[in-house]
């Protein structure tokens, strides 16, 4: 991410998020790195954001479903307050 132009970003985020600090992170994650790098929404609006990487030869997405040690929160609830 930080080779797209999202360093200073991705490096506060990080920060903040290490300190526990997770609804803090969340709002600075700047939508331009969600548009970028996130497949998000309904299925419809899901092929749509996968086409758009496939029109730049990204032929293989890979998928992160993961949540990060430590974290209480389910992954569910990292999504909902990651949509407000």
């Amino acid at each position: 991410m930080e080779e797209a132009g999202f360093a200073e970003d991705v490096a506060v985020v990080r920060d903040l998020y290490a300190e526990g600090r997770i609804d803090e992170a969340v709002a600075l994650v700047p939508q331009g790195l969600i548009d970028a790098f996130a497949v998000v929404g309904t299925p419809d609006e899901a092929r749509e954001q996968l086409q758009r990487f496939r029109d730049v030869a990204v032929a293989l997405p890979m998928l992160s479903l993961r949540t990060s040690p430590g974290l209480t929160m389910t992954r569910q609830e990292t999504v909902d307050r990651s949509m407000r």
